[in-house]
């Protein structure tokens, strides 16, 4: 604020005095406050403006598909163990589109099934899941039977701000013939599902 105070009256050629410098420096004070929550609610009406963006395009999104009378009923779902799980056809993000995101499903899972979803990224994991959920449009005679409830808990990642070996360990101690087991392990399970 000093420097601001005699740059102004170096400018306009007047005498620096104490009380000059004093009742600029006041003034410099008080104004100090409003510009600067002038400047913080500037910043926060435009993340709110991105914000309420965003929710206006979630909001406008069609609600999630109903699911059709024989998601419950065909083979009358009453009758099926718990547990059981069948997908079969194709599935569609939006109604009335011809883009499909899963096709030709057939997945009969039964109760106490261990079942691991492997692929790349982008190759349909997670679509399979809210096919499931019955977040997803059945395209003709597609359909979703499961015997029993569902929970379902989405991914999400948690990485902590250390190396890559520490966040694999996740504070256990590092043993080098376990990981040289579960490498063999892995190449094993790599080469038996390539054929």
């Amino acid at each position: 604020p000093r420097a601001l105070v005699v740059c102004y009256l170096k400018v306009h050629e007047e005498g620096v005095s104490l009380a000059k410098i004093f009742m600029a420096i006041s003034i410099i004070v008080y104004v100090r406050d409003p510009f600067m929550f002038l400047c913080l609610g500037l910043y926060n009406y435009g993340e709110m403006k991105v914000a309420l963006k965003r929710l206006d395009a979630f909001f406008k999104l069609p609600e999630i598909p109903d699911r059709p009378s024989y998601y419950m009923s065909v083979g009358g779902i009453s009758n099926r163990e718990k547990g059981t799980v069948i997908v079969h056809g194709c599935f569609q993000r939006e109604r009335g589109t011809e883009a499909e995101c899963l096709t030709n499903m057939n997945i009969n899972i039964q109760a106490g099934e261990l079942i691991a979803v492997v692929g790349r990224v982008g190759s349909g994991k997670s679509t399979l899941f809210h096919a499931i959920l019955g977040e997803l449009y059945p395209k003709g005679n597609s359909f979703v039977l499961i015997g029993g409830r569902v929970g379902y808990m989405a991914q999400s990642a948690w990485i902590r701000n250390a190396t890559v070996r520490d966040n694999i360990l996740m504070n256990h101690p590092y043993k080098k013939e376990k990981v040289t087991e579960l490498r063999g392990r892995s190449s094993e399970t790599a080469k038996a599902h390539r054929g």
